[in-house]
């Protein structure tokens, strides 16, 4: 897992990807464990990680409900909560999670969950509503790692304005932007970055979250980048 612009991915690829594994990253601060969201294939790659391990505390920032970004969130919070006894605090602004949560039997006492940004953390994110699902609330978000200013799109049609307008004006590092080939509701195409973002701007724009390996030839023709495991 190499640190990409202040992330390490556990995986980059799209749900029906599984040889590059759930996009997720995380990363580590002042003794708590930062995760950024918690598909399938992310528990297996993080319970056995020594910056785990030594974490006092684990803090979870999911992006959506779809189960390539949820999916072992259950055994997270009961491994957590029964075999090494650490909190968990989540934070995504939808009152639905805990409905899912009591459907997989996972009690309330095993963890927070924070619908705003909690201002406690040693990280400050900020959310954005993005277009991905009509059926749940989606986000991407904003914060600061290792001085750079990052957005993290999880899943999302576009790129909100909003963070466009951050890019242009020099007040943002580093985007990480979900990327694919064709043309759909859900995910952003690669014509749309490519019309949305300047050649010069775009050695700070990350694809993640690729549906296959012939993506990745066509994504860096165009003067972007991909994340790094």
């Amino acid at each position: 897992m190499k640190n990409t612009a202040g992330l390490h991915f556990l995986g980059m690829g799209s749900a029906f990807n599984p040889a590059m594994d759930n996009t997720s990253a995380w990363f580590a601060k002042d003794g708590t464990f930062y995760l950024l969201d918690c598909g399938e294939t992310v528990f297996g790659k993080i319970w056995d990680l020594e910056v785990f391990k030594n974490a006092k505390t684990v803090c979870v920032v999911l992006t959506h409900m779809h189960s390539d970004h949820i999916g072992s969130l259950g055994t997270l919070l009961s491994y957590c909560a029964i075999v090494v006894h650490k909190q968990v605090q989540i934070f995504y602004p939808a009152e639905t999670l805990k409905s899912y949560l009591a459907l997989v039997g996972i009690d309330q006492s095993f963890y927070t969950h924070h619908l705003t940004p909690p201002h406690h953390w040693s990280i400050h994110f900020e959310p954005y509503p993005v277009k991905h699902a009509s059926d749940m609330a989606c986000y991407g978000y904003v914060f600061e790692v290792d001085d750079q200013v990052i957005y993290y799109s999880g899943d999302s049609r576009a790129i909100p304005q909003p963070i466009v307008n951050l890019l242009m004006k020099d007040k943002l590092d580093v985007i990480f932007q979900d990327t694919s080939l064709e043309e759909n509701e859900h995910h952003c195409p690669l014509r749309e970055l490519e019309e949305t973002i300047p050649e010069e701007l775009r050695h700070k724009v990350f694809a993640m979250h690729i549906p296959d390996d012939e993506s990745i030839d066509h994504i860096v023709a165009k003067g972007f980048k991909v994340v790094e495991l």
